[in-house]
């Protein structure tokens, strides 16, 4: 037993002996692995933050713009915006008409420059001419659809069927704007229409110039037969031949007879008491009325709104005649423009009297019937 006992205690002492030894040396066999190095976190310690005053409110922060970038000049592409176009109105009718260099033709080239024509689909072309019979063979050429002309044209267009319909007035006379009137020279001593009798008066014949001396005339008791009728087409040549005294007297329409008595000649007569004698016209081809119906009332509506902005300011067109040779030159800038009338339509009466002349003159031999030359539906 105590044999046992102390066996025991020298294998104590023995493993507390070895425990407490130094350790054993591994650096020549064995290399030690590193310990992993952790990163510590920073943390940046608070900046005291400043109290504000009560209802200042917090303020937005400042964003620090964007650098911007420079392109590349070899990489950079110019583009060119496209020019911009004026809106143009589509489905634009055309009309081509023919007028003479006189104030009947005014306010179409007013409806024409102020885009009255262009604001109702309307392409309105203008082709002067410088003589009746210029305009008259634009028309049976077939150049324009219609033209400005007097109602005693219209009768000889239709002698073989009804190939101009008059749709509206241009002009006609009124008690303060006489259109034609009957002068004398002042070398030819000639003061009263009795003082007419047999002398020789400068017109156009068998035109409506022969129709208005006719009845004037005759409303004073004096037959055409008693004077001495010479025709001379042009009434700018009556002007000259009755400033040098070689016409005794002379049928002009105005603004010539205002140049006339300008040079001296002396007023007879004129058409002030007769306001439908001197009337001139729109008048369109038949296919074309047929046809373009909607198109002719806008195109006379806006004639009507032509009239209305020249008789409110006519000083303000009076470019427009300079550039058109609506007036002589020596009258375009004093020439005090007549008021235009609202546009009409010539009476079934007015017709027939103007037909009747003209069959006794010799002019037209076929009875034309007032209602297939004349439509009052287009009137505004």
């Amino acid at each position: 037993m105590q044999r046992f006992r102390l066996v025991t205690l020298l294998v104590a002492f023995v493993l507390l002996a070895t425990a407490c030894g130094p350790a054993p040396d591994r650096t020549a066999t064995e290399t030690p692995t590193p310990s992993p190095t952790r990163t510590r976190r920073v943390t940046a310690t608070p900046t005291p933050r400043k109290r504000r005053p009560a209802g200042s409110g917090t303020p937005k922060p400042t964003r620090t713009p964007r650098a911007t970038k420079t392109a590349n000049p070899l990489f950079t592409k110019t583009f060119t915006p496209l020019p911009t176009k004026t809106p143009r109105i589509v489905n634009m009718t055309l009309i081509r008409v023919a007028v003479l260099p006189n104030l009947d033709s005014l306010p179409l080239f007013v409806a024409k420059s102020q885009k009255l024509f262009e604001a109702r689909a309307l392409e309105v072309i203008i082709r002067p001419a410088e003589t009746a019979a210029e305009r008259d063979a634009l028309f049976q050429n077939g150049e324009v659809d219609g033209m400005i002309t007097d109602l005693l044209s219209v009768i000889l267009a239709n002698q073989d069927g009804a190939k101009l319909r008059v749709v509206g007035d241009a002009s006609r006379a009124s008690g303060n704007a006489p259109r034609y009137y009957i002068l004398a020279s002042k070398k030819s001593g000639i003061t009263t229409l009795a003082g007419l009798k047999g002398a020789g008066i400068g017109l156009q014949t068998g035109s409506v110039d022969e129709f208005i001396a006719a009845s004037i005339l005759h409303d004073q008791g004096l037959a055409l037969d008693e004077i001495v009728a010479l025709s001379i087409p042009a009434p700018e040549d009556r002007v000259t031949l009755l400033a040098s005294g070689q016409l005794e007297a002379a049928l002009l329409p105005e603004p010539l007879a205002s140049q006339a008595v300008e040079q001296g000649a002396v007023v007879i007569a004129d058409d002030s008491g007769y306001p439908n004698l001197g009337r001139s016209v729109y008048a369109f081809d038949r296919r074309f009325t047929d046809e373009g119906s909607e198109a002719l009332r806008e195109f006379l509506a806006a004639i009507e709104e032509a009239v209305q902005q020249i008789n409110a300011n006519p000083d303000k067109f009076r470019a427009t005649i300079k550039n058109r040779g609506l007036l002589p030159p020596s009258l375009a800038e004093t020439y005090e423009l007549s008021v235009y009338l609202p546009i009409g339509i010539p009476g079934q009466d007015e017709w027939e009297a103007l037909m009747v002349w003209a069959k006794s003159a010799g002019i037209a031999s076929v009875n034309v019937p007032y209602r297939v030359s004349v439509l009052p539906d287009f009137i505004p």
